[in-house]
């Protein structure tokens, strides 16, 4: 469990975009918190019920009218969970609208 965020139960829920009600998922990869944190502040803001979803636990992005990809960034890279799922589902989130976002602290 991750912290109070339910992450593991229903990943794709709606938020509400304007006066369109969306269906967000919001996939990070984290390695110490600090990229998941973010991904929780979003839900927060976005409102509805936005949750998080771990991208090591591959949710499919099928059902959601957006999708948010976070990672945290090292030696210039994403983590490889973030890789692997675009890889997993590169043709599913073609059709979508997608954010994406990542966390890094030093890029020398």
């Amino acid at each position: 469990m991750l912290g109070l965020v339910p992450w593991h139960f229903k990943p794709v829920k709606f938020c509400y975009i304007g006066r369109t009600i969306m269906k967000t998922l919001i996939v990070c990869a984290s390695k110490y918190g600090s990229t998941l944190e973010i991904g929780r502040w979003l839900t927060e803001r976005l409102g509805g019920d936005c949750l998080v979803d771990k991208a090591e636990s591959m949710p499919d992005p099928a059902n959601a009218d957006i999708v948010i990809l976070g990672s945290g960034i090292y030696n210039h890279h994403v983590l490889p969970s973030v890789q692997e799922y675009v890889n997993r589902f590169k043709d599913a989130l073609k059709g979508k609208k997608t954010v994406v976002f990542g966390v890094a602290m030093d890029t020398t």
